[in-house]
């Protein structure tokens, strides 16, 4: 396999049709879509100081092989990550059957374009992982995904399963919302649609995050134009499902997400925090796993994040790693730096200060919780 690095914009627009026809036939998730990709770069990669460094394959003048990275400064150091990290779950190379990720792993290696490999989110299953396992180190605990299988005959069956509690609470909050209106959870497909409740989504999320007093992403300019451009990259692929839960004709939740052969993806929650007492948010999610159920698929996944909501419908389904590596002997002092720094606070618990500088590497949260 031929491997180049790729390490401007015009490069990757350069190879956007191969790329999509290479998910089209190998994608596992629609993370993985090179449109989503794409958009990152044009709309927030670039302007918050990442650069592509993308490995790439050939054979037979045949793109097989994506590996979809960036690099940033942080300090003196320059770190090493999945492009858009904060915004894309369950990061991965793309790679055609039978291909060896062993030749990209070892291009990035010996770049030159970077001192420290901060890889996160790493899934056990991924088709580079086992390449990278051997000479990459993993970084502490792993990080617990859950997600709910699909298992009951339609989504009343499901709801009837959950623990009383929990039904209560849903048919409660339901009943309440129901005294606003009829509680309908509205598709948006047609542009008009998609951009309407994008807008609502990045509303809701900017209310809370103004409500909590956090500098969130969705409070910076620019950010409704780049999940627009995200929504209408999915809905081409055919992979969205973006929904609004509407009361006596307004919405008081939405949901951006996705469903593809894997299952259905539980990406980005919003709710009116004016009627944050209503449940509006989790009622949504009820209705949104009642319909995956409906719709034959066979699992809804939570995706990355913490909430009590998560343990209490799903199961652990799947394990993150995260993992590192280092080049060049600035690299490898400050990795070695960094490992005794993290060994020593695991002895002796540091409370003035949280993770050390390598774990610390800011990124943009797109996916704050509300």
């Amino acid at each position: 396999m031929h491997v180049q690095l790729l390490i401007e914009l015009s490069d990757l627009e350069r190879i956007a049709a191969a790329w999509m026809e290479l998910y089209r036939a190998y994608g596992r998730t629609p993370f993985q879509n090179p449109d989503l990709h794409l958009i990152w770069w044009r709309h927030l990669g670039l302007r918050e100081g990442w650069s592509p460094l993308v490995a790439i394959g050939f054979e037979n003048s045949q793109l097989v092989a994506v590996a979809s990275l960036a690099v940033r400064r942080s300090k003196l150091l320059r770190i090493l990550e999945w492009a858009g990290m904060a915004a894309f779950d369950y990061p991965d190379m793309l790679l055609a059957k039978g291909i060896d990720a062993a030749p990209l792993w070892k291009a990035l290696q010996n770049s030159g374009h970077y001192d420290i490999a901060r890889l996160r989110c790493v899934r056990s299953d991924a088709v580079g992982r086992r390449s990278l396992l051997g000479f990459a180190r993993k970084l502490g605990k792993d990080h617990s995904i859950y997600a709910i299988d699909l298992m009951h005959r339609n989504g009343q069956a499901w709801l009837d399963s959950l623990p009383k509690s929990i039904q209560a609470h849903h048919r409660r909050r339901f009943r309440q919302l129901a005294t606003l209106g009829p509680v309908t959870m509205r598709r948006a497909t047609q542009p008009e649609e998609i951009a309407d409740a994008v807008k609502t989504v990045v509303r809701f999320k900017a209310e809370w995050s103004r409500s909590q007093d956090i500098d969130s992403v969705y409070l910076h300019d620019g950010i409704e134009a780049y999940f627009h451009d995200f929504a209408m990259a999915a809905s081409r692929d055919q992979t969205l499902h973006l929904t609004t839960l509407d009361c006596g004709g307004q919405s008081l939740a939405a949901h951006l997400g996705f469903v593809s052969r894997d299952g259905f993806y539980y990406y980005l929650p919003s709710y009116d925090i004016a009627f944050a007492k209503l449940s509006p948010g989790r009622v949504h999610t009820n209705l949104m796993v009642m319909w995956a159920i409906d719709n034959g698929l066979h699992r809804f996944d939570f995706l990355r994040g913490e909430a009590d909501y998560k343990t209490q419908l799903g199961s652990i389904s799947r394990q993150l790693e995260d993992y590192t590596f280092s080049q060049g002997l600035f690299g490898t002092a400050a990795l070695q730096v960094y490992l005794w720094q993290r060994n020593r606070r695991a002895v002796v618990p540091d409370q003035h200060s949280e993770k050390p500088s390598v774990d610390a590497m800011p990124s943009p949260a797109l996916k704050v919780s509300s």
